[in-house]
């Protein structure tokens, strides 16, 4: 007889007494996505903060991805969480928790940078959005999927991301 060396959190499950049934975010889940595109312009310089797309903290991302025109000097990018008030000032929950000095001069497809960063690290992959932001429980809220240009050059464009998520 061969059996398991390891096992996955769905089969621990399946073979625990009493059986527990996989959470849905992460085993048979109905997938959603959001897609945005914002207009980088000429003057917008190191720091500036570009905001796509608000996910529930209980997101449980599969893809996310970035497309752009060539942005001469725009050579690092960091991606990331804020949350953002109804006046719409923001606090960084982890600006680069998707990616960090990511190179963006270069006109690209549609490329998935879901784990470009350590912080999301393939081992991550069944954890929703409030855990791979470190916290202890859910705090039920919305967060804006962000990218802040650490060297932003001079050039203007369009950026667009496109999230895969389930919840």
């Amino acid at each position: 007889m061969t059996t398991l060396a390891e096992k996955s959190t769905e089969i621990t499950n399946f073979l625990s007494t009493p059986k527990k049934l996989a959470d849905a975010y992460y085993s048979g889940a109905v997938l959603r996505e959001k897609v945005a595109t914002v207009e980088k312009a000429s003057g917008d310089g190191d720091g500036s903060i570009f905001g796509f797309f608000l996910l529930p903290s209980d997101a449980r991302l599969s893809s996310l991805q970035i497309a752009n025109d060539a942005l001469s000097g725009c050579t690092s990018v960091t991606i990331g969480l804020h949350t953002m008030d109804d006046a719409g000032n923001l606090t960084a929950v982890s600006a680069a928790l998707f990616a960090s000095a990511l190179d963006i001069h270069s006109a690209q497809a549609f490329t998935n940078i879901t784990y470009q960063a350590t912080a999301t690290n393939i081992d991550k992959v069944e954890k929703r959005l409030w855990e791979l932001a470190g916290l202890s429980a859910d705090p039920i809220k919305n967060y804006l999927v962000t990218l802040t240009a650490t060297t932003a050059g001079s050039a203007a464009g369009t950026i667009s991301m496109k999230a895969t998520y389930t919840i």
